[in-house]
């Protein structure tokens, strides 16, 4: 016959008592959200929200005709972002540049508030992939050195096929190693 088996607990395991585990558990989890709360607020001065729209608006914001002006502009930011210089091009659906890097001008807003943005004469042709985004890069200062880098990130004049979420992020980057931060908006064009 057997005998039944008791389960022995191994006394070489360590235990942690119920209560001590939650404390500890419990300082892990605020560290841990005190550094979250602490990367988003060192970046939250950065950013911003764009839109790109025909002058004068269309029926259907999401698309532009493709023989009116184009209105990039600078909808929300935080104050202490409007420190910094904005440059903006437009890029064709596979990342390409539709135009030169350029900087966006002080206008009064719709509610009367001044906002930065920048009028893009009509595109004339229809861009690759029939789209077109309205990149805006914020930075410390706008030199030859930032526009370089910029460039480099952009890869201007090396012809692109389907990157154009790729240059994006690239220019992000470089933009963040520039202190500032960039953002896109686009849109079909018919």
């Amino acid at each position: 016959m057997s005998s039944p088996t008791a389960d022995v607990p191994d006394s070489t395991v360590p235990t942690i008592a119920g209560k001590r585990f939650m404390v500890i558990l419990l300082a892990v989890i605020l560290t841990v959200a005190g550094f979250a709360i602490w990367g988003l607020r060192s970046s939250q001065h950065r950013r911003f929200a764009v839109s790109l729209s025909a002058v004068p608006p269309s029926t259907n914001p999401s698309i532009v005709p493709i023989d009116k002006p184009l209105l990039l502009r600078i909808d929300h930011s935080s104050p202490r972002s409007r420190a910094l210089v904005s440059l903006a091009v437009l890029l064709d659906g596979d990342g390409n540049p539709l135009s030169e890097v350029m900087p966006l001008q002080q206008a009064p807003g719709p509610k009367g508030v001044p906002v930065e943005q920048l009028e893009f004469p009509p595109l004339g042709k229809l861009p690759a992939r029939g789209l077109v985004s309205g990149l805006v890069m914020r930075v410390r200062e706008d030199s030859p050195a930032v526009r370089a880098r910029l460039a480099e990130a952009m890869e201007v004049g090396k012809p692109k096929t389907g990157q154009l979420a790729r240059v994006f992020t690239r220019t992000i980057v470089a933009c963040r190693e520039l202190d500032g931060h960039a953002e896109q908006a686009q849109r079909d064009v018919r």
